[in-house]
């Protein structure tokens, strides 16, 4: 984990609002965040680990993120996580479009795949689910190019900026 200005606001911001939430394994989504973060190897990386969870679970979190001005590397790399695809593997297909989002994907699938977090084992549904989300996001996993639909993504990325402005103006 790279510790920086802004990584160590991420740390504050997860913290807080993770305290009642938990994971798919039952454990406290602060600590698998954590965990996720500590393996990375860039400050874009190590954020994106640590708010990734929470645009996953509701897409307002988007709104307060925003806030701590990160970026629009980190911004972009967060919506992808934003799950409006009625598909399961069309979003992780959607998250290929990003190289930040995709390793923290795999970082954040190969944890959920590890059997020893699950108390009462894993559900084998979400365990063939998860091994195949790996193998979209792994190299020769799809071979359909989604980041000729980049715009596409990016279009929820462009109206959540102009409405930042129009409700925050005043």
């Amino acid at each position: 984990m790279i510790y920086t200005k802004n990584v160590i606001k991420c740390i504050n911001f997860a913290e807080k609002y993770a305290k009642d939430l938990k994971d798919e394994a039952d454990l406290p989504l602060f600590q698998n965040i954590l965990h996720i973060a500590e393996h990375s190897t860039s400050e874009a990386e190590t954020i994106v680990s640590l708010l990734f969870a929470f645009v996953m679970k509701d897409k307002k979190y988007l709104d307060d993120i925003r806030w701590l001005n990160l970026g629009e590397v980190i911004e972009k790399a967060l919506i992808l996580f934003v799950n409006d695809e009625k598909d399961y593997f069309e979003y992780i297909k959607s998250i290929k479009l990003d190289n930040i989002a995709c390793v923290v994907m795999k970082k954040n699938l190969k944890q959920l795949l590890d059997k020893t977090r699950y108390i009462n084992g894993i559900n084998e549904e979400d365990e063939k689910k998860y091994r195949k989300s790996l193998e979209i996001l792994s190299v020769g996993g799809d071979k359909k190019d989604y980041r000729k639909e980049k715009d596409k993504y990016f279009e929820f990325y462009d109206d959540l900026k102009s409405h930042r402005h129009r409700v925050y103006d005043w």
